[in-house]
């Protein structure tokens, strides 16, 4: 058991720089009167990542079953979608938000 949780937290460990990004712009966002495209991308996120993490665990959709190291591998690859999409969203929409141009 603790095997299989240390392939699942080892590729874990990647997606946590663009969590903390993630997190840094939600707190953003919420500070400038700007969640709700936050809230949208977090509901989505939570559906997406379910299925996904389905897919890669049993190895549904002709894809091999990985058990928890495909659950990691799934958060993770997942994660760092958010965070690009939460990115582009936010420099896309800085002008807007706080009346300055982006850089």
């Amino acid at each position: 058991m603790a095997q299989l949780a240390q392939h699942y937290l080892r590729r874990l460990a990647w997606s946590l720089g663009p969590a903390l990004c993630f997190l840094a712009i939600r707190s953003f966002m919420g500070a400038v009167n700007g969640p709700e495209p936050i809230l949208w991308i977090t509901l989505a996120a939570i559906s997406v990542n379910a299925f996904l993490g389905y897919m890669l665990i049993f190895g549904k959709v002709g894809l091999p079953p990985l058990e928890t190291l495909g659950a990691g591998v799934g958060r993770d690859k997942f994660g760092k979608l958010c965070d690009v999409v939460v990115r582009l969203m936010v420099h896309n929409n800085v002008a807007s938000l706080s009346g300055l141009s982006p850089a």
